[in-house]
């Protein structure tokens, strides 16, 4: 059996950390280990959390000392994980039904290096976004990530007003397998099966990262209410279950 972490970035997220964690603990039977890594929050809600559930054993913690990009926050808890399997979840994504991991582990061969997702929501069939983008829901095999393929994470950044707010996992990697492929690694998307199992907030993070740029714009703050309110809903929903 493949040993398996499960890596969350965490950054001014409130309840919707709470539903990504306790929907794992709720839906996963596959041995698996928590690593998060939180990016210096500005909110004392997403610290507590994190420290009571390295408390109660749920996970483990790390806590960063200052604000850094979704990107290298992927980076620093992939160095820190020693599995043979990560599974990267952004930290608005909420696990829907059992036995997704076993169905992630299942579809890792050796020449596999990556399990990951695009969205193709337009009549044309052409992805809203590239393959490295999809980065929310997506597993590593942790052996041939570091024959070869592991580089930096930091490309790719998004700006906001002539600031970046965020960095998109995987650019450089996913250029990588495209161009530079001595091994003959294969990059392959989720089945729809897997697919039906979780759901993406989109993007709770980014909102959160805004926020501290733009703390009074009108629109902004009626964008967070509703995606908040959205995420407490299922997170009381779940907790009924």
């Amino acid at each position: 059996m493949k040993s398996c972490s499960i890596l969350i970035s965490n950054y001014n997220s409130y309840e919707a950390l709470q539903l990504c964690v306790e929907s794992i603990r709720k839906y996963t039977r596959y041995p698996y280990k928590i690593i998060a890594y939180d990016a210096n929050s500005s909110n004392k809600i997403d610290r507590d959390y994190l420290q009571k559930a390295e408390q109660a054993g749920w996970m483990e913690v790390i806590l960063g000392k200052e604000k850094t990009q979704h990107g290298v926050s992927i980076e620093l808890l992939l160095d820190a994980c020693d599995t043979d399997l990560a599974m990267i979840l952004d930290c608005d994504i909420e696990i829907l039904a059992p036995e997704w991991l076993e169905d992630m582990v299942n579809l890792i061969e050796d020449d596999v290096v990556l399990i990951s997702n695009v969205e193709r929501n337009y009549k044309s069939g052409v992805p809203s976004l590239p393959d490295w983008f999809q980065s929310w829901f997506m597993m590593l095999n942790m052996e041939a990530y570091n024959n070869g393929m592991k580089t930096r994470w930091k490309t790719s950044q998004v700006n906001y007003n002539g600031r970046e707010v965020f960095s998109p996992t995987g650019g450089e990697f996913w250029l990588k397998i495209q161009q530079d492929n001595p091994e003959g690694y294969r990059m392959i998307p989720i089945p729809h099966y897997i697919q039906r199992k979780y759901h993406h907030f989109a993007h709770v993070s980014i909102l959160g990262t805004l926020a501290d740029y733009e703390p009074n714009l009108e629109q902004l703050k009626h964008a967070q209410t509703m995606k908040f309110n959205e995420v407490r809903g299922r997170l009381n929903k779940l907790r009924q279950l």
